[in-house]
């Protein structure tokens, strides 16, 4: 049975914390991966819900074609990028420009690299993502967090 519930929950104090909904693809994002019962709780708790998006098939120099590029998007932040691109008849979004099918994409800057630019992650080596300091998970959460070394 397909509960729909998001893939990860996120804690930083024992009473507080939200939902993580990821998601994997090479160059091009269909809206529709993010299904029906998934967006009921994401939309739930909207405030503390969260996108996380990896695109590209390039991991570390192995070989593939785009280079792997993470994004983590505060959900109604995300809603607005499908919002955007929906109002140009989109139903996906590519990775970027150069990956852009549609005159609207590539006119109009609707690409994850152009629009989710402010919401990528930075590769930390060892399996890890980072946040910049200008991400906003970090800016909302910062008191939270302490140097890894």
């Amino acid at each position: 049975m397909d509960t729909g519930h998001p893939d990860y929950y996120w804690l930083l104090k024992p009473d507080f914390g939200g939902y993580i909904e990821a998601k994997w693809v090479k160059d091009r994002f269909p809206f529709s991966r993010i299904k029906e019962n998934q967006r009921e709780w994401l939309n739930g708790w909207p405030e503390s819900s969260w996108f996380w998006l990896w695109m590209g098939d390039d991991v570390r120099g192995a070989g593939g074609s785009l280079r792997r590029r993470a994004w983590l998007i505060p959900w109604p932040d995300w809603l607005e990028v499908e919002a955007h691109a929906q109002q140009h008849d989109l139903v996906s979004l590519p990775y970027d420009r150069e990956q852009a099918h549609f005159v609207a994409e590539r006119e109009h800057g609707l690409s994850a690299v152009e629009l989710l630019a402010r919401h990528e992650l930075e590769w930390a080596g060892n399996g890890r993502w980072s946040f910049p300091a200008a991400h906003p998970f970090r800016i909302r959460y910062g008191a939270f967090f302490r140097p890894v070394e």
